[in-house]
């Protein structure tokens, strides 16, 4: 098997049916083989029964498994145990992947063994259409920039995100430990796909971004307000010490080097907090909230965790 498609679901029935459609329509040579996951995270409507009644492609069967412990991390981990490809396609309930997204990817990760991840470019579909100040705030959405040109970068966004499957292997053979568990039920925790990919690139690996692949990310009203963006946001904070840790020790040779990087990443935390930005007030909002979260996170890991965790990523980078 090639490719396995990892569809992670939470009371997706609404949103199912275009995703799987998409789906459907993708254009693969004949040579590429793959195979849907549909992975059920404790949905509480009738999320499997739609999606078995869209998917009608014969060739390709629809394996449904179950996993109750709530978070888009241990949704995925239970799509890899019953996946059989080579490379993961991670896809959530609102992505609609172009006809051409499964091959490109497919194509740069089976030519190119230094590369880990690679992902599309996300295009908003905002029912009710976009507000004002959407594109300030797009790429918290998931949406990248079409300016943006194809190479590597530090980070995929988990939306379309493809993840060659050894990866995880040399994961586990180094014991790794994620930190972040992503999305629970309604919560708006996140992080989980920027972990992976830093921890892939401390293993020596790159990820690349291909804005010459798409998808649409389908965007309801009820996450089209400024409530929800601070929530969005904050949730942000929360996991911003994690990653900030992981690139200080991935841009640092010595323990001494990550402290002081992580210090300066407290130091500014702290500042943005009490000192306004430019911007409009909705971006000052955000930043001074976004901000106020990621100190009160420093804070809580507290020097014991983080040192534990800064020791384990120099033996995931060493090798050890």
């Amino acid at each position: 098997m090639d490719v396995s498609i990892i569809l992670c679901c939470y009371n997706s029935a609404s949103r199912i049916g275009r995703t799987l459609e998409y789906l459907q329509e993708s254009k693969v040579s004949s040579k590429l083989k793959f195979e849907l996951i549909l992975v059920d995270n404790n949905c509480q409507d009738d999320t499997v029964e739609v999606a078995r009644r869209i998917w009608t492609r014969k060739d390709i069967a629809l394996k449904v498994i179950e996993q109750s412990k709530p978070g888009l991390a241990y949704a995925r981990e239970a799509g890899m145990t019953v996946a059989s490809g080579e490379v993961y396609l991670f896809v959530d309930d609102d992505n609609w992947l172009s006809p051409d997204y499964l091959e490109g990817v497919w194509q740069v990760l089976s030519e190119k063994p230094d590369i880990a991840i690679a992902g599309g470019r996300g295009i908003a579909v905002c029912e009710g259409g976009e507000p004002d100040w959407f594109q300030d705030f797009s790429e918290g959405y998931a949406i990248g920039s079409s300016t943006k040109p194809t190479g590597e970068v530090s980070g995929i966004v988990g939306a379309g995100m493809a993840v060659r499957a050894s990866i995880f292997d040399k994961l586990a053979a180094r014991r790794f430990d994620g930190q972040l568990s992503g999305r629970k039920g309604s919560g708006l925790s996140a992080g989980e796909d920027f972990e992976l990919c830093l921890a892939a690139q401390l293993l020596g690996y790159k990820c690349v971004y291909l804005p010459e692949l798409s998808f649409q990310h389908f965007l309801p009203e009820s996450r089209l307000n400024e409530d929800y963006l601070l929530r969005m946001h904050v949730g942000f904070g929360e996991c911003w010490p994690i990653i900030d840790l992981y690139r200080s020790v991935l841009n640092s040779q010595t323990a001494v080097g990550t402290i002081w990087m992580c210090s300066l990443c407290f130091g500014r935390s702290i500042f943005r907090s009490f000192v306004p930005i430019s911007g409009s007030s909705l971006q000052r909002s955000v930043v001074k909230a976004r901000s106020r979260v990621i100190a009160k996170a420093w804070m809580s890991l507290g020097p014991v965790k983080s040192w534990a965790i800064i020791t384990s990523l120099y033996k995931l980078k060493r090798g050890k």
